[in-house]
């Protein structure tokens, strides 16, 4: 059964080395509800390879926190997504020194 969400903000940010990194780590995937769930989102670099939007494109299979450690120590601090669920709902990811945190609510700091 899944989940609809849609992402209702993002500040993120990925420089064109790490984003290469990413891809690599990201290839390297086993688990098939981490693989299910990287295929809904979609990373796709500027022309000068770096990343700055993070697009969701699939319905919520998995937790999103899963495929979120992987890409984590390329994801630039303080980069954030937030998403709201089918009920309202509402949470988001906060990447910080190469880790990733899920929180309740709206994030509130858009500067």
């Amino acid at each position: 059964m899944s989940y609809f969400m849609e992402k209702s903000f993002d500040n993120f940010h990925m420089t064109a080395e790490n984003y290469e990194a990413a891809q690599r780590a990201i290839a390297t995937i086993t688990d098939k509800y981490i693989l299910d769930t990287a295929n809904a989102w979609v990373i796709t670099p500027e022309t000068d390879g770096s990343v700055r939007e993070i697009e969701f494109n699939g319905n919520r299979y998995s937790e999103d926190i899963n495929f979120f450690v992987v890409i984590a120590p390329y994801v630039t601090s303080n980069s954030v997504i937030e998403l709201e669920g089918e009920d309202g709902e509402h949470w988001y990811y906060l990447f910080k020194d190469g880790e990733v945190k899920e929180y309740s609510g709206e994030f509130e700091d858009y500067e």
